[in-house]
């Protein structure tokens, strides 16, 4: 029988845990290494959705980007997600930080989902592997190159910023909120950077660094890793179900009257 430790440890191995940020929280965060697994859910966020999935179709393991637990805890609240997952000896493994700056993580994966060629790890000032960096099959007007990042990361709300008149060809990409990566991709001499959660200063940095930049949200730039997580879990354990939650999705709404004529 296939326990939360073969996961674990076969996880740890295309990302190691001890790779995350010393501020992240990452690892078994509920359950027992020892519990047997005959099916697991993948899910970029542990949402209450994800969870009844997991109750109702009597999951055992549970893996996600986000950590479900993150700051310590001062009490558990009876009938809470924390409980629930315990009553139903659900545990749940988080793979965040780690799985950032893999290898073949979710970078390597938004890099491959943009279909970047030529694609190579992007550092940052500490030498992380925290984004990537490639070029187009060809250059590309910037509504076109919009047109892309919509139809690739399946995303109709986009907020950017380009140099009046500039053409995409080489595009630096950094998941999540990845705009503290805007110098990296400066220095590397991108035309645009694409990552999500941009903040209000970051625009104007960009405007300084005459350098694109495109905001496709956080959810879509970190959940093209989930469908490969499945697939590799599956992959390395036939026995076991694994899929991908059927509500893994972003809970927020967007409304938008985005209009790529620029």
């Amino acid at each position: 029988m296939i326990k939360v430790r073969d996961i674990y440890s076969y996880i740890n191995n295309i990302a190691p845990f001890e790779d995350a940020e010393n501020w992240d929280n990452v690892g078994l965060l509920v359950g027992n290494m020892e519990y047997d697994v005959s099916k697991i859910l993948v899910a970029l966020d542990l949402s209450k959705a994800v969870l009844e999935q997991a109750v109702n179709e009597s999951v055992n393991l549970i893996v996600c980007h986000h950590p479900v637990i993150f700051k310590p805890l001062a009490k558990i609240k009876l009938g809470g997600m924390l409980s629930i997952l315990i009553a139903h000896n659900i545990s749940v493994i988080c793979a965040h930080t780690n799985l950032d700056v893999a290898e073949y993580g979710v970078n390597f994966y938004l890099g491959k989902a943009l279909n970047l060629k030529n694609a190579r790890s992007l550092r940052n000032e500490f030498g992380f592997f925290c984004g990537r960096l490639g070029e187009l099959d060809e250059e590309l007007e910037q509504s076109e190159f919009l047109e892309k990042v919509s139809n690739s990361l399946g995303t109709d709300f986009i907020k950017y910023y380009f140099p009046t008149g500039k053409k995409i060809k080489t595009v630096a990409c950094s998941s999540g909120s990845g705009a503290f990566m805007l110098q990296d991709a400066v220095a590397a001499k991108a035309d645009v950077l694409v990552t999500g959660d941009v903040k209000h200063s970051s625009w104007y940095e960009a405007e300084a660094n005459i350098i694109g930049l495109v905001d496709a949200g956080h959810f879509n730039t970190e959940n093209v890793v989930i469908p490969e997580l499945v697939r590799q879990i599956k992959s390395k354990f036939k026995e076991v179900i694994c899929k991908e939650a059927t509500h893994n999705v972003a809970i927020y709404n967007f409304w938008s009257k985005r209009n790529c004529d620029l």
